[in-house]
């Protein structure tokens, strides 16, 4: 298992707006203007495409291969477009 904050940076759980029934987990850093927070709107790269997701979760209790964590693109807006409590909603 890969620990939430690693050398590479913070780990970070997105919902993809695909449709996807599962959350990836990405590492964020690199070029950000700043790290994400929960409810975020980012780019993230999914097979030979980008996708937009919004953060779930800070952090991760999945088990990862530390070679498959991709990083995120982009912070695709600076405040967060959906609250704690919406993200709580659209998962139940």
């Amino acid at each position: 298992m890969v620990s939430n904050e690693t050398a590479y940076g913070e780990l970070v759980e997105v919902i993809l707006m695909t449709g996807l029934d599962s959350r990836l987990v990405y590492r964020a850093g690199g070029a950000m203007p700043r790290m994400p927070m929960v409810g975020d709107l980012l780019r993230v790269p999914l097979l030979n495409r980008t996708e937009l997701g919004v953060v779930a979760k800070i952090g991760t209790s999945q088990e990862v291969e530390p070679s498959k964590i991709k990083e995120v693109l982009e912070l695709v807006r600076e405040q967060p477009v959906l609250t704690p409590e919406l993200l709580a909603l659209a998962e139940w």
